[in-house]
C-alpha cells in the first residue's frame, strides 16, 4: 500500500523484509523507499517502489543511515528536489555497506553514497556477488526475491517486469504458499510473466 511516511529506525533489526509500495513525503527530512533515517541493521531487504519528496535526502532503499546494509538492493525512481541529495541506494552514510545495489535505469540515479550500480538486465542476470541463500531469482525475467516459504506468507514478489523504466511487480501464482495448492501449479513462471505483461 502506499506510504505517506518514512521509518526512523534506531534499535532492532530489518532482516528479509521488502517494500513495493511507492513512497511521497513533504515534510520529512530524509525519505528511502524503505527506511528514512537508519542506525542499526538491515539485512536481506529491498525496495522497488517510486520514492518521491522535496525535502533534503532521497534515495531508493535508505536515505541516511549510520548502521549495517548487507544483502540489499532498491529498483525503485529516485524524484526529488533538484537541490535534495540523491542517492540509488543511499543518498548520505556513515556506515557500512557489504554487497549492496541498486538499479540505475529504473532508480534513474547513476550515483549512491554506498553501494553498486547495475543496469536492469545486470540485476536480473543472476544473484548480484554476495547474495547467499536467502535469495533466489528467475534469471531473465526477475529481480532476486527472498525465500521466505516457510513463513506460512507470500514468498515475495517474483513477476516483475521493466517497461520503460518503470517497475511493474505483484505476487504471481508460483510464490503463493505452497499449501494453498492441491498441487504444484503448472508453468507457474511463465504465467506471472505472462500476467504482469498483460497488466501493463
Amino acid at each position: 500500500a502506499p506510504s505517506r511516511s518514512c521509518i526512523r529506525l534506531s534499535v532492532g533489526s530489518i532482516d528479509s523484509s521488502f517494500a513495493t509500495g511507492p513512497v511521497t513525503a513533504s515534510r520529512v527530512s530524509n525519505v528511502g523507499g524503505l527506511v528514512g533515517t537508519l542506525d542499526t541493521t538491515v539485512t536481506h531487504a529491498y525496495a522497488t517502489g517510486r520514492v518521491t519528496t522535496r525535502t533534503d535526502a532521497i534515495a531508493a532503499l535508505a536515505a541516511s543511515f549510520g548502521g549495517t546494509l548487507t544483502e540489499v538492493f532498491a529498483a525503485g525512481r529516485v524524484q526529488g528536489a533538484p537541490r535534495s541529495q540523491k542517492g540509488g541506494l543511499t543518498a548520505e552514510s556513515a556506515g557500512t555497506t557489504t554487497s549492496g545495489y541498486w538499479d540505475i535505469n529504473t532508480t534513474r540515479q547513476a550515483t549512491s553514497i554506498a553501494g553498486v550500480g547495475k543496469r536492469t538486465r545486470q540485476l536480473q542476470a543472476a544473484l548480484p556477488a554476495g547474495f547467499g541463500s536467502a535469495w533466489a531469482i528467475t534469471k531473465g525475467f526477475s529481480y532476486p526475491y527472498l525465500n521466505l516459504l516457510d513463513n506460512g506468507m507470500f514468498a515475495s514478489t517474483l513477476a516483475s517486469v521493466v517497461h520503460g523504466r518503470q517497475v511493474y511487480t505483484f505476487v504471481p501464482i508460483g510464490q503463493l504458499e505452497p499449501t494453498e495448492y492441491g498441487s504444484a501449479p503448472a508453468h507457474a513462471d511463465a504465467a506471472s510473466f505472462a500476467a504482469v505483461v498483460t497488466m501493463i
